[in-house]
């Protein structure tokens, strides 16, 4: 009988990037990323007991957020 197996992963776990990916998606340091993630400025971030997991659709959302046209324009979070 053949049918799909538990060894694929779903397309949102398939999706997340562990802090080393993140970071080179970002062109940052692994220790940047962790100061963000310490200080709450940075992407929103999965918490799988002791890993640290990342969603491209977040990073990119977030990403977005901080885009800008001019230097004068004001950031959305304050």
């Amino acid at each position: 009988m053949s049918g799909s197996s538990n060894a694929q992963s779903s397309p949102t776990v398939a999706a997340l990037l562990n802090e080393t990916e993140a970071a080179q998606l970002l062109g940052i340091t692994i220790r940047a990323l962790q100061g963000w993630r310490l200080r709450g400025d940075g992407p929103v971030y999965v918490k799988l007991g002791r890993l640290v997991r990342y969603r491209r659709s977040e990073i990119e959302r977030w990403l977005d957020a901080r885009s800008r046209r001019h230097t004068s324009q004001i950031s959305a979070e304050g």
